[in-house]
């Protein structure tokens, strides 16, 4: 690295947000949200997962 070039803003900002959206209260209690469906309802939870990795594939595989 060069002396006296300043360092990456983009990546400290991102890094920063990141940092604030985790420590968030949404995202906190949308993570309660999920380990409570997947105690409560494995068989849903594992449904839903298997369905959206599917969609997901799908997706990936027409784009490449």
């Amino acid at each position: 690295m060069r002396q006296g070039r300043r360092g990456n803003h983009h990546a400290d900002r991102i890094s920063k947000l990141v940092r604030d959206s985790l420590d968030s209260d949404f995202a906190r209690e949308a993570g309660e949200r999920i380990k409570t469906l997947v105690t409560a309802k494995p068989i849903v939870s594992t449904c839903l997962g298997l369905a959206i990795g599917f969609a997901l594939g799908t997706l990936i595989r027409r784009r490449g």
